[in-house]
């Protein structure tokens, strides 16, 4: 999560060039690539089991409230180490730096994609043709 954390604060400090709060957006970020993960494990399962078939409340606003969570309590463990996971991999060779950056990508890349994805599970349980 710590690798995670940086390449997203490297990005928001050297691409978007936001020089006010990326550490709340990187937060922010983390919370809803987590949000994205649980939608599609929910989805996966709801399509592969009927265990979940019968559940009375909506899942949707139950991962709002722990999106919302979520987010406060990343701003709380990264508020006291953003200082020391910045110096930590700032010391790192180039190279582990690129590869830390690039496998941040894909996980945020599939994070999106399951997602996505998890919208298409939805509507093939509900028998609406795309």
């Amino acid at each position: 999560m710590n690798a995670l954390y940086y390449s997203i604060y490297l990005f928001y400090t050297r691409v978007i060039r936001e020089k006010e709060i990326p550490f709340f957006y990187s937060a922010g970020l983390i919370s809803i690539l987590f949000t994205f993960n649980l939608k599609a494990i929910y989805s996966y399962i709801r399509l592969h089991t009927k265990l979940v078939d019968d559940i009375s409340f909506d899942v949707n606003q139950i991962l709002i409230v722990i999106n919302f969570f979520l987010l406060i309590l990343l701003l709380f463990y990264f508020k006291d180490r953003k200082h020391l996971i910045l110096k930590k991999y700032t010391k790192k060779v180039k190279i582990r730096k690129i590869g830390l950056v690039i496998v941040s990508s894909i996980y945020i890349l599939a994070s999106i994609i399951l997602f996505l994805w998890a919208g298409d599970v939805v509507r093939e349980l509900n028998g609406v043709k795309s």
